[in-house]
C-alpha cells in the first residue's frame, strides 16, 4: 500500500510530529509511506523537501504522476485549493483523501473542502 502525507514540516510543531511518527510506523510494519515537505528536519531518505508553495504543487503532481498512491493525508487542508486537489485525485483516480485539521474550523475556515476529501477529522471536539 502506498501513502502520501503532505505537511509544512516532518518534525517543527507538534502536528508534523505526529503526522511524522504515523509515516515512520507505516514504514515500519512494511507500508510505502512518503511525506512531502516545505521544511524537511529529518535525515528519513523517504521525506522529501520542497520550496515555496508554488514548488511545492509542482513537485507533487511530478511526484506522484507516474505512482498510484492508495491513501492522501493532507495535515491542515485549508493551505490546498480546490483546484490542486482536484489534479491530485485525477493522477489517482481511486485515491482515499483523509483531511486532519489540528485547529478548530473558528481558527481556520475549511468547511469548502469538506466534500473534496472522503474522510476529515479534527482535533477539535466541537467540529
Amino acid at each position: 500500500m502506498k501513502i502520501l502525507h503532505i505537511c509544512y514540516s516532518d518534525l517543527d510543531g507538534g502536528a508534523a510530529r505526529a503526522a511524522y511518527r504515523l509515516h515512520r510506523a507505516q514504514r515500519k510494519i512494511g507500508l510505502d509511506s512518503k511525506m512531502l515537505v516545505v521544511y524537511k528536519m529529518s535525515d528519513d531518505p523517504h521525506v522529501f523537501a520542497v520550496s515555496k508553495l508554488t514548488k511545492l504543487r509542482i513537485k507533487i503532481l511530478n511526484f506522484i504522476q507516474d505512482k498510484k498512491y492508495d491513501y492522501l493525508f493532507v495535515l491542515h487542508g485549508e493551505g490546498i485549493s480546490e483546484n490542486f486537489l482536484s489534479k491530485i485525485k485525477s493522477l489517482n483516480r481511486n485515491i482515499i483523501s483523509i483531511m486532519y485539521q489540528w485547529d478548530s474550523i473558528i481558527h481556520y475556515n475549511y468547511v469548502h473542502l469538506i466534500p473534496l476529501f472522503n474522510k476529515v477529522f479534527t482535533f477539535d471536539n466541537v467540529d
